[in-house]
């Protein structure tokens, strides 16, 4: 068994101009961000996360298809979200996977 096939999908992200989702991390100017395959013209919907602790800022990790959220102060790292390895987001995009979603 494959290991996308393991992961439990939490479907909490979601576009925030159509509410697809069919999302896949990507990076520009500003930092790592959902991109949408459903409105891909309609902009993007920006990654927002946090440990809960005051003061403790959380930063995204990339490691090939897999995207991690870490704070440096708690010490954590967890697997928050996999982009499908064969997005191609021209052709209708792939559907990612959400571990652990913002609090």
């Amino acid at each position: 068994m494959e290991a996308a096939e393991q992961i439990k999908v939490d479907s909490s992200a979601k576009c925030r101009s159509c509410g697809s989702g069919k999302l896949s991390v990507q990076y520009g100017k500003y930092g790592y961000y959902f991109k949408c395959a459903d409105c891909n013209a309609n902009g993007n919907t920006p990654i927002k996360i946090s440990c809960g602790q005051d003061g403790h800022k959380e930063r995204i990790r990339k490691d090939g298809v897999k995207f991690f959220r870490e704070c440096e102060q708690c010490k954590t790292s967890s697997l928050y979200f996999v982009n499908p390895a064969w997005l191609n987001l021209t052709n209708g995009g792939g559907l990612g996977f959400c571990l652990n979603p913002p609090s």
